[in-house]
């Protein structure tokens, strides 16, 4: 299932799209289970992970962090200067003002680039299949 690309704010080149946006919680989940979908996804690259996620797992999860580095094809989403001002106000908006808080930052932060990426987030990973309590469609619509 292949996305149509959209362009990215201000710039006019092509931004890759992604169906799935995976975060820290999502993916250690999927690791810790050896979860064939996600894992597939990730590989096919209709999964994309949050790349501050990897940071996490690689100083936290040593054993997790082999696994994953032997899939191919992964791909990775970092936070634009747009991403980060949306995760400001999300943050704003519901909550979280001081450091520390919960739910903490990195959680915006990945609901933020799931919306920049018309993208639906794996958040505190579950297996799939994708059903309605297993993920959330920010960006309008439901799931």
């Amino acid at each position: 299932m292949a996305r149509a690309s959209s362009n990215s704010p201000g710039r006019g080149a092509k931004k890759r799209t992604y169906i799935y946006v995976i975060d820290v919680h999502g993916l250690k989940r999927a690791l810790e289970r050896r979860s064939n979908r996600v894992i597939s996804l990730i590989q096919s690259g209709e999964m994309a992970i949050v790349k501050s996620a990897v940071q996490v797992i690689r100083d936290a999860y040593p054993d997790l962090y082999q696994h994953l580095q032997g899939l191919n094809g992964k791909r990775y989403v970092s936070p634009t200067v747009a991403v980060e001002a949306q995760t400001a106000i999300l943050m704003d908006a519901h909550g979280t003002r001081a450091i520390g808080g919960i739910p903490g930052a990195s959680h915006f932060e990945s609901a933020a680039l799931a919306v920049a990426y018309d993208a639906i987030l794996i958040s505190h990973g579950r297996d799939l299949p994708m059903d309605a309590a297993l993920h959330v469609r920010l960006a309008g619509g439901s799931p």
